[in-house]
């Protein structure tokens, strides 16, 4: 897959395509790299993440994201705020709903179905916060699904029940990532 990655204020925007040549290079470690570099100069950010130019995702892209979650939440302080990401398959969203099931996301996770209402609801996070009645109707409104980042509440509001099924994979892939730890 490749990775576009652009930074405005303390919104880096990242917008995720197929990769349809073999010899590009691997961009998910630039996307994380990014991520990093946020960590070590210690900057608060949110990320806006639109993946509805994806097809066929990378899964050994999402056990490195996952792998790098799980060694940055670690961190004392978590300077990720939030994560907008725009999804418009079911097949990339049952992806990223069972990453987090092995792996809880960093910080609050909002998916929407298009780049319009990731933006609008980027800016009404930025100008009203999530606290704001604006806020609460804009999800309500536009069925925004909400994941936690709580450790001890791995639930995903509003999902699909694909999530359910496929508990059985969790513990397989969970073994996985714990013998490339070793």
């Amino acid at each position: 897959m490749k990775y576009l990655i652009s930074e405005e204020n303390s919104t880096v925007t990242i917008n995720i395509f197929d990769n349809k040549t073999k010899n590009i290079e691997d961009k998910v470690k630039q996307f994380l790299e990014v991520w990093k570099n946020k960590y070590l100069d210690k900057i608060y950010f949110n990320f806006l993440i639109d993946s509805t130019k994806v097809t066929t995702p990378d899964v050994k892209d999402c056990y490195k994201v996952i792998k790098f979650i799980r060694k940055i939440k670690k961190s004392n302080i978590q300077y990720l705020k939030y994560s907008i990401i725009t999804i418009n398959s079911l097949t990339i969203k049952n992806l990223l709903f069972y990453m987090f099931k092995i792996q809880p996301p960093v910080a609050p996770i909002y998916i929407v179905k298009n780049i319009k209402e990731a933006q609008e609801l980027n800016n009404i996070i930025y100008c009203d916060g999530i606290d704001s009645i604006l806020f609460e109707t804009f999800c309500t409104v536009n069925d925004v699904l909400y994941v936690s980042n709580s450790i001890s509440n791995k639930t995903v509001k509003n999902t699909v029940e694909a999530i359910h099924i496929i508990d059985d994979s969790v513990n397989s892939l969970n073994n996985l990532i714990k013998e490339n730890e070793s």
